[in-house]
């Protein structure tokens, strides 16, 4: 019972936190709020809602309580979300360079794999 209650009081309190908005903003991510991504979103969050006075209300779901980084960029283009964090592997179909960012460690062997060619150059 109480746990019914304390659901009906967190919507009824949701639903008039944007009332005074007029834009709602539902930003989907991943990740817990205790990430950096996380807190990155809630620091977004009270920056949009106090740099427009209230007129704008960003709603944060994480945890995937929405959409999964799989499904969020078909919501992204329905407005069934207006702000989502996926990773740069979900952009490949749509803008395969960007899948450069998922290896993490191919710049620094880069850089490492020219320094050893340099060195051995040098040395011949």
């Amino acid at each position: 019972m109480n746990k019914i209650l304390l659901s009906i009081g967190v919507a009824v309190a949701m639903s008039i936190s944007a009332v005074g908005a007029d834009y709602i903003l539902k930003f989907s991510h991943v990740v817990s709020p205790n990430t950096p991504k996380g807190k990155a979103a809630e620091f977004f969050e009270k920056r949009v809602e106090e740099l427009s006075k209230g007129k704008i209300d960003v709603q944060i779901y994480p945890n995937s309580q929405l959409y999964k980084d799989s499904a969020v960029l078909k919501a992204l283009k329905l407005n069934s979300v207006q702000m989502a964090c996926p990773s740069f592997s979900k952009f490949g179909k749509i803008v395969p360079q960007l899948a450069l960012f998922d290896l993490p460690f191919y710049l620094e062997i880069l850089n490492i794999s020219i320094k050893f060619k340099i060195v051995k150059l040098v040395k011949s």
